[in-house]
């Protein structure tokens, strides 16, 4: 009578079980400590530098459904599969690669990282440059919130009567003729970091006041930004500084470009914002 259990060829062998428990154990292990370390950083709140509010949610899913299924693994990881099968060259990898390719970099990386970005990087991601009058899709947006209500509506003021417009939209207003009559000449108050100015600056007065921007993580940041023109030299401050900045908004034409200045009137440090992400 034929065997309905199939022949092993000499390609296939049995998965020894000692060694597929170990396997399942050690990468059961993986998924809890990688589950826990993401359900750390929301509750450390550090997860705040590193991801958008709308994005939180899903990491947060995810990693307690990687906890969930790291203990099914651990659970189970002791029960015989009977009558399994593999082909040699599909053998799982080293038991210990996990730990060395997943675990351990994830460790240090968590246990190192200082949840900002370095000078040099500040520099790199504050390269963005200002967009043409034709616009770009983010243009009409800002366009329609801004034009839509009036200016002491829609932004705070000082005490002085300084507008605190947000430096994303500062940037944005340059690509639009409408806008530029309503911002130029405004007071305004800013609260960004600073870089060095490295273009239109031939008399050192100015410095580039910035806000990093993103999509969903700190991965896809950039930086929008503007100068700052000082009365003279420019303070000598360290880039990824945080300040507070008040002067008059103005317009300087570069062909179709728009470059959006402020006349700083006066300045000082600031603190970081706690809604600030990887400062």
């Amino acid at each position: 009578m034929k065997s309905d259990i199939p022949e092993q060829s000499a390609a296939t062998i049995a998965v020894p079980d000692a060694a597929a428990s170990r396997q399942r154990m050690v990468e059961g292990l993986v998924l809890v400590a990688v589950g826990l370390l993401i359900l750390y950083f929301h509750g450390s709140g550090r997860v705040v530098h590193y991801l958008r509010d709308n994005f939180r949610n899903y990491t947060l899913v995810g990693a307690t459904a990687s906890v969930l299924l790291g203990l099914f693994h651990l659970l189970m990881a002791r029960v015989r599969v009977r009558g399994a099968v593999v082909r040699a060259v599909d053998m799982p990898m080293p038991w210990w690669a996990p730990l060395g390719v997943v675990l351990i970099p994830a460790l240090i990386g968590a246990w190192f990282t200082v949840d900002g970005y370095s000078s040099d990087a500040i520099q790199r991601k504050a390269m963005s440059a200002p967009v043409a009058e034709s616009g770009a899709p983010e243009v009409a947006i800002y366009t329609r919130w801004i034009l839509g209500e009036p200016l002491d509506q829609r932004y705070e003021t000082t005490s002085g009567g300084a507008y605190r417009i947000p430096v994303e939209e500062i940037f944005f207003s340059g690509a639009d003729a409408a806008v530029r009559e309503l911002f130029g000449g405004l007071e305004v108050e800013v609260v960004a970091q600073v870089k060095e100015e490295r273009q239109r600056n031939p008399d050192g007065r100015r410095l580039r006041l910035f806000e990093k921007v993103i999509t969903c993580c700190a991965a896809d940041a950039r930086a929008l930004g503007f100068a700052a023109e000082f009365d003279g030299p420019a303070p000598d401050l360290t880039p990824g500084d945080w300040v507070r900045v008040r002067g008059v908004l103005r317009y300087e034409p570069d062909g179709r470009v728009f470059h959006p200045v402020i006349a700083v009137e006066r300045w000082d440090p600031a603190r970081r914002p706690a809604r600030s992400l990887l400062d």
